[in-house]
C-alpha cells in the first residue's frame, strides 16, 4: 500500500477542524492510520497484544504473563513530589544495561556515570525519572550473543530468555510483521506508563519518552504508538529513527547496514529496502509527523560529528515533520517541534537534557 505524501498533510489538516481527533486518535482520519500501518508494517512490525490481561504490579516490577518474567524500574522522585502535587515523568531505557551489566570496560562505566548523572539532574529540576533493564523486556545484541553462545554449546536456555518475545510471541514464529525489538521496546514503554498511571506521586497526564541511539529509535516508536507521551525526545538515533534515509549522506548508516547488523530489531519486510533508501515510499519525517498534535510535542537532537547517525538528516527530518503540525494551524519548528545539535561525537549528556527539559518547561 502507497500514501502519496500530500494526502498526509492533507489529513492532518482536516484534523485541524476536528476536535475529536486530539482527544482520540482513534478518531484521526484515515490518511493517518493508514500511513501507521505502513510503518508498522514494513519497518517496525505489529505488537501482538495491547495491555495485557496477565500483568500485574508488584512495588517497582511489572509482571508479565501471570509472572513468567517481569521488568524492575529504576525510580528516582525530586523531593517535591506528592499525592497532593504529582510531578512530571521522563521514561528511558536504561543507558546502563547496553552491555547487558556484564562488562566492566571504559564505555560501561561511561553509560553508567552518565545515567547516574542524567537522573540527578531530571530530579533537580523537579521531574521524575523512570527507566529499566532493556535486556529484562527483550535481549540487545550484548544478550542474543550468550544466548546464541549457550545454544552453539548445547547448553540450556534461562527461563524466558527472549523475554517479550516468549511470553507473546515474536521469536519462533516471527512472520514478516511481527515486532522487532523496538517495536516490542516502545511496548514495554507504554506497560511502563500503565504502571506510572497506578502512581499517585507521579502526573501520568504529563509524561516525556526519551532515549539516545537505539533508545531514540525506541522513544519515537513509542510516542507514535502511543499518544499518551505528551513529549518525545530523540537523541542521535539515526537510521530508523529521526534521520531520513532518501537523503544523500553517504556517512551515515544505511537501511542494509542496520538490518544486517541487527536484523531483530526490525520486522523482516524492512530488508526489502537494502540498498534502496531513495527509493522507500514513506520517510521518518512522516514516521515523527504521526505524533502530531495540538497537545503533543517533539525534540530532535544530534551531535555535529556524529556521523553515522546524519546530523544533516536527523534536522531535515525534524522539519518535514514540523509540517504535520504547521498542517494542524500550529507552529511547528520552535513551536511544537524543537531541535539542537550539540559540538561533539555520538552522545547524550546532562547539556543535551537540560536543553530538553527547557523545553518541557513550557510544554509538559
Amino acid at each position: 500500500m502507497k500514501i502519496q505524501r500530500r494526502s498526509f498533510i492533507a489529513a492532518m489538516a482536516a484534523m485541524a477542524a476536528c476536535a475529536a481527533c486530539a482527544a482520540d486518535p482513534a478518531s484521526a482520519p484515515a490518511g493517518k492510520e493508514e500511513l501507521l500501518k505502513w510503518f508498522l508494517d514494513n519497518v517496525y512490525g505489529h505488537a501482538p497484544i495491547g495491555r495485557p490481561k496477565d500483568m500485574t504490579f508488584a512495588g517497582n516490577s511489572i509482571v508479565f504473563g501471570g509472572g513468567k518474567m517481569k521488568v524492575d524500574l529504576t525510580v528516582a522522585l525530586p523531593a517535591s513530589a506528592s499525592k497532593e502535587k504529582p510531578c512530571p515523568v521522563l521514561v528511558m531505557g536504561d543507558f546502563r544495561t547496553w552491555n547487558n551489566g556484564m562488562r566492566d570496560d571504559a564505555s560501561s562505566k561511561k553509560q553508567k556515570q552518565q545515567q547516574d548523572d542524567i537522573d540527578a539532574f531530571v530530579v533537580s529540576r523537579g521531574y521524575a525519572i523512570v527507566h529499566y533493564n532493556l535486556n529484562e523486556a527483550t535481549p540487545d545484541q550484548p544478550r542474543r550473543r550468550e544466548l546464541e553462545a549457550l545454544k552453539k554449546a548445547g547448553k540450556p536456555l534461562p527461563p524466558y530468555a527472549y523475554g517479550l518475545f516468549e511470553v507473546y510471541g515474536g521469536e519462533k514464529d516471527r512472520t514478516a510483521t511481527s515486532w522487532g525489538t523496538i517495536r516490542s521496546w516502545a511496548w514495554c514503554h507504554s506497560r511502563v506508563l500503565d504502571w506510572i498511571e497506578a502512581q499517585p506521586m507521579l502526573d501520568a497526564k504529563r509524561v516525556a519518552v526519551l532515549g539516545h541511539s537505539r533508545l531514540g529509535k525506541t522513544a519515537i516508536c513509542a510516542g507514535v504508538t502511543d499518544p499518551r507521551f505528551k513529549v518525545v525526545y530523540s537523541n542521535a538515533s539515526g537510521c530508523g529513527g529521526a534521520k531520513l534515509n532518501r537523503m544523500d549522506l553517504p556517512r551515515s548508516e544505511h537501511i542494509h547496514q542496520i538490518t544486517r547488523g541487527f536484523p531483530y530489531w526490525f520486522c523482516q519486510n524492512f530488508n526489502a529496502w537494502r540498498g534502496r533508501d531513495k527509493e522507500i515510499p514513506h520517510d521518518q519525517d512522516e514516521w515523527m509527523g504521526l505524533i502530531a498534535s495540538p497537545t503533543r510535542y517533539l525534540y530532535v537532537a544530534s551531535g555535529s560529528t556524529d556521523h553515522w547517525a546524519g546530523p544533516a538528516g536527523e534536522k531535515a527530518a525534524a522539519e518535514g515533520a514540523a509540517k504535520a503540525w504547521e498542517a494542524l494551524g500550529l507552529k511547528g519548528m520552535g513551536g511544537h517541534v524543537g531541535y539542537h545539535c550539540h559540538e561533539g561525537p555520538h552522545d547524550l549528556g546532562v547539556r543535551d537534557v537540560k536543553l530538553f527539559l527547557d523545553f518541557c518547561d513550557t510544554r509538559l
